[in-house]
């Protein structure tokens, strides 16, 4: 399994590059709360889920730099940034919900 810190930087990506932000954002949602530890097989926490979405904010927001192949040019826009922002507790709230759901089926 590719590291965290891979996944965020190829679902920043994604986001940056979609056409439609909504999409993407439920995109997000559903990779990330499908995610399992690679050793134990088993699904990631909440807190391991809220590392991932820090480090995709991060990216978004320009603190840190995504990482591009060769000749990739990939640079977010404003609108970028402000729709990841305000939606960013509804993401948080639905990886906290699967978790729940996930529990309750064990």
């Amino acid at each position: 399994m590719a590291s965290y810190n891979k996944i965020a930087n190829d679902l920043a990506k994604c986001y940056v590059q979609a056409k439609h932000k909504n999409y993407a954002i439920n995109q997000i949602i559903f990779e990330i709360n499908f995610l399992s530890d690679p050793k134990s097989k088993e699904p990631l926490n909440y807190s391991a889920k809220a590392a991932i979405l820090k480090q995709i904010h991060e990216l978004i927001a320009g603190q840190k730099t995504i990482e591009l192949q060769e000749g990739e040019e990939i640079v977010p826009e404003f609108n970028d940034i402000t729709v990841f922002f305000e939606k960013k507790n509804v993401i948080l709230k639905q990886l906290k919900v699967c978790n729940r759901e996930r529990a309750m089926l064990n």
